[in-house]
C-alpha cells in the first residue's frame, strides 16, 4: 500500500506590479507498506518504510507579459527558487535551484516568437533527479521500456535501485523537465539540467477560414527543443556517467482551444 500525504502552504508578497515573492513551507510524508495474505482473507503487514521530509521553498518572480487569447506575446516572465531540506524530520537533505526565463516577441498578424529557458541543479547527499522528457500524448502507453515496445517512459519511473525508499525519492522527490518535444517521458535524468525552447507561433488555418473561432482558437507552432544533462546522469542501464547529455528536437503542429476554455 502507497500512501503520500501531507499540507502545503503558500504565501505571495507583492513587490510591486511586476515583481512578487513567493514563500513556502511543505510537509510530506510517503509510506510504503508490504502486506503479506494470510490466505483466510487477512492481510499481515510485513514491512513499512516511511520518507517524512519538510521543505521550506522560496522564489521570486517577474512578469510584465501581455497576453492574446491563447498565449503571452510580448514581455518577460521569470522565476527562480530555492528548495531546501530542514533536517527536521527528515530523511533526506539537498537543496535545488530551479529557474524558468520566457521571453515573447509580438511580430505582425497575430504571429508571435517564444524563447524559454528552464532548468536547475540539486546539491547535497540526496539530489533530486531532474527528468527530461516529453509528455505523454494520446496514444502513449506503459508497456515494460526495456522490451521496447513502450512508448512512455524511456527508463524505469521507479529508478535503477532495489531498495524501496530510493524508488520512493525517486517518483515523489524529482523535478520534470519539459517539454522535449519528440522524446519520451524520462529521456534523460540527471541532477543539474537544462532545457531551451523556442517557437514561432502563427495563427494558422484562422487567418483563411474565420469561421472556425466558432470551434475554438486554432494557431500553429513551429518550434526547436534542445535539452542537456550534466553531473550525476542516469545511463539507463542502473548506472551513473558523468559525460554530458544532450537531445535537440524540432517540428511544427497544430495548437487547438476548445471554444468553453477560452
Amino acid at each position: 500500500r502507497l500512501r503520500h500525504y501531507g499540507v502545503d502552504v503558500v504565501a505571495s508578497y507583492p513587490v510591486n506590479r511586476y515583481h512578487r515573492l513567493d514563500f513556502g513551507l511543505t510537509a510530506t510524508n510517503v509510506e510504503n507498506t508490504i502486506f503479506r495474505n494470510t490466505g483466510e482473507g487477512r492481510y499481515i503487514e510485513m514491512r513499512k518504510d516511511d520518507l517524512p521530509t519538510i521543505l521550506p521553498h522560496v522564489s521570486h518572480v517577474w512578469d510584465n507579459t501581455e497576453w492574446s487569447y491563447m498565449f503571452p506575446v510580448d514581455g518577460w516572465r521569470t522565476q527562480v527558487g530555492l528548495t531546501t531540506s530542514t533536517g527536521i524530520n527528515s530523511t533526506i537533505s539537498f537543496q535545488t535551484l530551479t529557474y524558468d526565463l520566457r521571453r515573447y516577441f509580438r511580430l505582425f498578424g497575430g504571429t508571435s516568437i517564444a524563447l524559454r529557458m528552464s532548468g536547475g541543479a540539486s546539491y547535497g547527499p540526496d539530489a533530486q533527479s531532474f527528468l527530461v522528457g516529453g509528455l505523454p500524448w494520446l496514444l502513449s502507453d506503459e508497456e515494460d521500456y526495456r522490451t521496447g515496445g513502450g512508448t512512455r517512459y524511456a527508463q524505469d519511473p521507479f529508478g535503477d535501485s532495489p531498495d524501496i525508499t530510493d524508488q520512493l525519492k525517486r517518483i515523489y522527490f524529482s523535478e520534470y523537465l519539459t517539454p522535449l518535444r519528440g522524446t519520451k517521458m524520462m529521456e534523460m535524468v540527471a541532477d543539474r539540467a537544462a532545457l531551451f525552447n523556442l517557437e514561432y507561433r502563427f495563427p494558422f488555418l484562422l487567418y483563411y477560414f474565420p469561421a472556425l473561432r466558432m470551434l475554438g482558437q486554432i494557431s500553429g507552432v513551429l518550434f526547436t527543443d534542445y535539452g542537456v544533462v550534466w553531473g550525476n546522469v542516469a545511463d539507463g542501464n542502473g548506472g551513473i556517467v558523468t559525460k554530458p547529455q544532450t537531445v535537440h528536437t524540432y517540428g511544427w503542429g497544430p495548437r487547438f482551444i476548445d471554444r468553453k476554455s477560452v
